[in-house]
């Protein structure tokens, strides 16, 4: 009976053990992580409307694992698209409502290195002229290519809406890094 009893303890200490190993060993391996971040700007004839975090798309995640994970790079992710739909989500795949005439379709943005950053901090950026009345503006989002062709959205944002009357301007502007 004793030995019954013995071996039940022994039994019993590994199965908890073998639950909290897995988590203490990835408490104390991950000393460091990558982390994404981000702020979109938008203007509207050099006045800002607003700045704000933006979401990573799932299709934004899984190019990011392709480019560490398999060292495969696809198409630069340098296309910002403008709409005047509802919020996309993590699943999104296309931007809901996507302009795509009056001068604010989706256009290759100019991408740059932030002025005094680190390695992994870059900007994309376009200004966009409304060649006609323009009645709502709220979404924007990244794509590694031209419309309306939806490859991979790689990340989105709302902002305030605005209106634009022929030759207004918007420029949006993206601000991404890496730590």
């Amino acid at each position: 009976m004793r030995n019954v009893y013995i071996l039940g303890m022994v039994l019993l200490s590994v199965a908890m053990l073998a639950t909290t190993m897995p988590s203490t060993l990835m408490a104390n391996v991950e000393t460091t992580s990558i982390d994404y971040h981000s702020m979109v700007c938008v203007y509207k004839n050099n006045e800002l409307v607003e700045c704000s975090h933006n979401a990573l798309t799932n299709a934004g995640k899984e190019a990011i694992e392709d480019l560490i994970g398999a060292g495969t790079a696809g198409a630069a992710f340098d296309y910002i698209a403008l709409g005047n739909g509802s919020t996309p989500s993590a699943g999104s795949t296309s931007l809901d409502e996507e302009i795509g005439d009056s001068g604010l379709e989706r256009a290759q943005g100019t991408v740059n290195q932030v002025a005094g950053g680190s390695s992994g901090n870059w900007s994309v950026t376009n200004t966009f002229t409304a060649t006609g009345a323009v009645g709502s503006i709220n979404t924007t989002s990244l794509f590694n290519n031209s419309f309306p062709t939806n490859i991979s959205m790689f990340a989105y944002n709302t902002f305030t809406e605005v209106s634009l009357q022929a030759q207004d301007q918007i420029n949006v502007t993206w601000t991404i890094w890496v730590t």
